[in-house]
């Protein structure tokens, strides 16, 4: 196996206090969720130059928690402790409004439906919301031992995967199928049933 060489780090303290989530943008920008001063910052990519705040607390943004590009460009912000998803214009860090209001968001993807899917840490769901009009959809994937659900990514159309942050698991659902997969956590412990709203085949 190959040993990954270290290339080199940038940000610091004047730039972030605890970063959280980020986010690959347009023009090789990195946009940062630091969450213990409330803000979005953005570097460039690959010099790591610091280009500036994109959000912060003057935005009603309190504990950011992860980031994430719509296909139309527009940045969306986990607000953990407003529990609200916020919209931003990811160039001039204009407010777009509240795209979502969602119980403790943790993290969140936008699928390749174009339809956002984020984590309600509290209610141990992960919620699926339009896209384009912010409209709650539905409760997307639950169960499976979902505890405290933290990041969440799509690995396919179909299979998306969950890091379970109180049960100390990665839960994989499947959208065709139901299923759900638990890799390994602690030892001795009932993973749980998995559920998945609206499943119409089980093979």
């Amino acid at each position: 196996m190959e040993t990954r060489r270290f290339v080199g780090a940038f940000g610091n303290e004047s730039y972030l206090d605890c970063p959280e989530g980020m986010a690959l943008g347009p023009n090789n920008t990195l946009y940062v969720a630091s969450f213990l001063d409330d803000r979005v910052v953005k570097f460039s990519i690959p010099d790591g130059k610091f280009l500036g705040v994109v959000a912060d607390k003057s935005h009603g943004l309190k504990g950011p928690e992860d980031v994430a590009l719509l296909h139309d460009g527009s940045l969306l912000i986990c607000s953990h402790n407003t529990d609200s998803v916020l919209r931003f214009n990811s160039s001039s860090g204009e407010k777009l409004g509240v795209f979502a209001i969602v119980e403790k968001p943790v993290g969140l993807t936008v699928g390749s439906d174009g339809h956002v899917y984020v984590t309600s840490y509290v209610t141990n769901s992960i919620l699926r919301f339009n896209g384009q009009t912010g409209e709650f959809m539905d409760v997307y994937a639950a169960g499976g031992g979902l505890q405290g659900p933290s990041s969440v990514s799509f690995a396919d159309v179909r299979t998306l995967y969950a890091a379970s942050y109180d049960s100390d698991r990665v839960v994989q659902f499947n959208s065709t199928s139901g299923f759900t997969y638990i890799l390994p956590g602690k030892k001795h412990e009932d993973p749980g049933a998995g559920s998945f709203r609206n499943a119409t085949n089980v093979r």
